[in-house]
């Protein structure tokens, strides 16, 4: 609620040229809908008080990509951490050791794959019980298709 508040204080400083524009562009975002500004007569029209206008709701808009994280173990002291990917150093003040990754484990197979019967159109092969998923022929590489 308070960043909707501060939204409308700084949308209050806009000059009315620049809700025009927008209006007339049609210009919206899921932040600030420019159309629903009704009361104009509060703005100024001095460029530089757009300029910083723009800025503050830019505050609101970008978002920076946070780090990627990785589970990693000491060598030394045996401690799991999860930590950014490129860190690697020990978070231990005490300790010296290097960060290794922990490796996951392999994802089991639910299910075997769906079988079907398929047909080369160019060399007139016919290949059973293939997975659906196989697109090229072994013999001449063109695309095969599904035998109905």
């Amino acid at each position: 609620m308070d960043d909707n508040l501060a939204k409308q204080t700084v949308l209050k400083k806009l000059p009315e040229w620049t809700i025009t524009w927008y209006r007339q562009n049609n210009i919206r975002s899921e932040f600030i809908d420019f159309r629903n500004v009704k009361d104009t007569s509060s703005y100024s029209t001095d460029e530089l008080s757009v300029a910083n206008c723009m800025l503050d709701l830019c505050k609101f808009v970008l978002k920076k990509r946070s780090a990627p994280k990785a589970i990693k173990i000491c060598k030394k002291c045996n401690i799991e951490v999860l930590v950014n990917s490129a860190k690697q150093s020990c978070t231990n003040p005490k300790c010296d050791g290097k960060l290794e990754l922990v490796t996951k484990p392999l994802k089991e197979i639910k299910r075997k794959a769906p079988m079907c019967t398929k047909k080369c159109q160019t060399c007139d092969k016919i290949f059973e019980n293939v997975p659906t998923a196989l697109q090229r022929c072994n013999g001449c590489g063109e695309k095969i298709y599904i035998v109905k």
